[in-house]
């Protein structure tokens, strides 16, 4: 599988995720942790050992993949606390722009879901916040 194909995919459209694992695609152009809930909720293996490249992954994100244990990840930008949960989680990735954190749409404060996990490591504990703080997020 040529992740470079899916790093295009990723740059020339619209897409904020594309998924591909054994020459089936998921691709998404929801924001934030959304795709990837959606994906572990509706189809769960389809991240096992799938190549995953996401526009933006923060904290939230890094966890629901390492959730979903991905071959390998692209991120066009990525957060330190991101890579953190992928090298603990033994997460294959690449990356092309860092930030220290990942910032509010507003770009006034951090995101809220990295906001919500700054002091939580496990992946149970995350995506129980992660799911919280989505629900919040959408009332």
């Amino acid at each position: 599988m040529d992740i470079s194909e899916i790093k295009k995919l990723l740059l020339k459209s619209s897409y904020t995720i594309v998924v591909r694992k054994n020459g089936e695609t998921f691709t998404s152009t929801l924001r934030g942790v959304d795709p990837l809930l959606k994906l572990l909720n509706e189809n769960p293996d389809f991240l096992k050992g799938a190549v995953v490249a996401d526009k933006v992954i923060g904290k939230g994100a890094a966890m629901l993949l390492a959730m979903g244990k991905p071959a390998y990840v692209f991120a066009n930008v990525i957060s330190d606390p991101a890579i953190e949960i992928l090298e603990k989680y033994r997460v294959p990735f690449e990356y092309y722009t860092f930030v220290p954190h990942i910032m509010n749409r507003r770009g006034t404060d951090l995101c809220p879901v990295e906001k919500a996990l700054l002091d939580i490591d496990s992946l149970d504990e995350g995506y129980k916040t992660i799911l919280s703080t989505a629900e919040t997020l959408k009332k």
